[in-house]
């Protein structure tokens, strides 16, 4: 059974603005999903976007908006949400503290398609 420290594994910056990323589990670590936790600051989103598989998703710490759809949803600590595969999803923190979220996918590699104009991509989170 693997095992991954957090500090073999820093934070990274995200894809967008004011988010960070740690990969805990990936395909160096995995054969099947990955695992890992998103930071948001205070301000930061990240857009509306989907994937073919579903996504899971845990807020650690803080509190925002999970954008779902056409939906929004004020989530804080403790709650989980789950974005089911081909369904639009995305986060603003429009608050003044960080949102924490540990976020999990059932593959190793994730594909992502951003309606708002960048094209749809296929990417490993591995370091």
């Amino acid at each position: 059974m693997p095992h991954v420290a957090a500090a073999d594994r820093p934070q990274q910056p995200g894809k967008f603005d004011g988010s960070l990323v740690r990969i805990m589990l990936d395909e160096q670590t995995a054969e099947s999903v990955t695992l890992g936790e998103v930071v948001i600051k205070p301000g930061a989103s990240v857009p509306l976007h989907r994937h073919k598989v579903e996504e899971a998703f845990y807020v650690i710490s803080g509190s925002g908006t999970a954008l779902m759809g056409d939906e929004e949803v004020t989530v804080r600590a403790g709650d989980a949400l789950l974005a089911p595969a081909g369904d639009l999803h995305g986060f603003r923190n429009d608050s003044s503290d960080d949102i924490r979220m540990v976020f999990f996918y059932p593959i190793e590699r994730v594909w992502a398609e951003y309606p708002g104009g960048e094209a749809p991509t296929s990417y490993s989170f591995g370091r």
